[in-house]
C-alpha cells in the first residue's frame, strides 16, 4: 500500500496535546488518508527513514534549526537525497527551516522576533500556477508560531508566500519539493490552545493578547494538505 512518511522532528505542548492529539494527528487528519496509509518516522528517538518514500511531510518543532542534533542533521542528508529523486516534500514549519539549510539556505533568528497567531500571508506571482500552492486564493489567513526563519532560500527555490513579518513564508524547491513556515494543520481550536498556553509569556512580551484571540480564524491553508495527498497518488486528482 502506497504510504505517506510523515517525518516528527518534535511535538506539541503536553497541554495541546492532551485536547487536540499531536501534530502528526492533525497533518494525517488534514491529509484525508488512513492510518495504514500512514508511516511515522520519529526522528527524535533514531527512528529509520525509509529508502524510497512515497512521499514526506515534515514537522513542526521546538528544536532549534540554528542547535543542530545529530538526529536533524541525518534528517537533512536524508531530505537532500529524497528532493534529488523528485520525491514529494512537504515541510512545515521547523522542517520548512531544516529543508531549506538542507537544501543550501540559510536559517537565522527572526529579525522581527516571534510570529504567532492567525496572520494574513500574500503569494507570489510564482505562486500562481505552482502544483500546490496554486490552490489557495492571493491573500489568505494563516496559523503561525516561529521565533526564526528562512532568511535565505536555497538557491534557484521560487519564493511562493510571504508577509511583512516574514518574506518566505513559502518556497519551492526543484520540482516537488516545498517548505511553509506556517501550520496548515492547525485548526482555530489548535490555535486557540496554543494560544491559551502561551499567554502568559506573550504577556511578557507586550503582546495584545486580546487582539491575537480576536484575530483566530478559520485558514484555506488547510487545502494544502489534501493537494498534497493528491500529489502524492494517494488520491485521484480531479482538473
Amino acid at each position: 500500500m502506497k504510504a505517506i512518511t510523515i517525518v516528527k522532528t518534535g511535538a506539541a505542548h503536553p497541554q495541546v496535546i492532551a485536547q487536540h492529539g499531536d501534530f502528526e494527528d492533525w497533518i494525517r487528519q488534514g491529509l484525508g488518508i488512513s492510518v495504514q496509509q500512514t508511516a511515522i518516522a520519529d526522528v527524535r528517538y533514531g527512528a529509520p527513514l525509509p529508502d524510497e518514500p512515497q512521499a514526506i511531510v515534515v514537522t513542526g518543532s521546538r528544536t532549534l534549526v540554528t542547535d543542530p542534533t545529530d538526529w536533524s542533521e541525518g534528517t537533512a542528508r536524508w531530505l537532500r537525497r529524497q528532493h534529488e529523486k523528485n520525491v514529494p516534500i512537504l515541510a512545515i514549519c521547523y522542517g520548512h527551516q531544516l529543508l531549506a539549510q538542507a537544501l543550501g539556505g540559510t536559517v537565522e533568528d527572526n529579525p522581527n522576533g516571534l510570529e504567532f497567531g492567525t496572520v494574513q500571508i500574500t503569494a507570489t506571482a510564482a505562486a500562481a500556477d505552482d502544483e500546490l500552492l496554486g490552490c489557495l486564493p492571493q491573500s489568505y489567513a494563516a496559523q503561525t508560531t516561529h521565533s526564526q526563519s528562512v532568511i535565505e532560500v536555497p538557491k534557484g527555490a521560487a519564493v511562493l508566500a510571504g508577509n511583512a513579518h516574514d518574506s518566505h513564508q513559502a518556497f519551492r524547491a526543484g520540482v516537488r519539493s516545498w517548505g511553509v513556515q506556517f501550520h496548515p494543520e492547525f485548526s482555530v481550536p489548535i490555535m486557540q490552545t496554543y494560544l491559551d498556553r502561551n499567554e502568559e509569556d506573550l504577556k511578557a512580551q507586550d503582546r495584545d493578547v486580546d487582539a491575537l484571540r480576536a484575530a483566530i480564524c478559520a485558514s484555506p491553508a488547510g487545502n494544502l494538505l489534501g493537494r498534497f495527498a493528491e500529489i502524492a497518488g494517494l488520491v485521484v486528482i480531479e482538473d
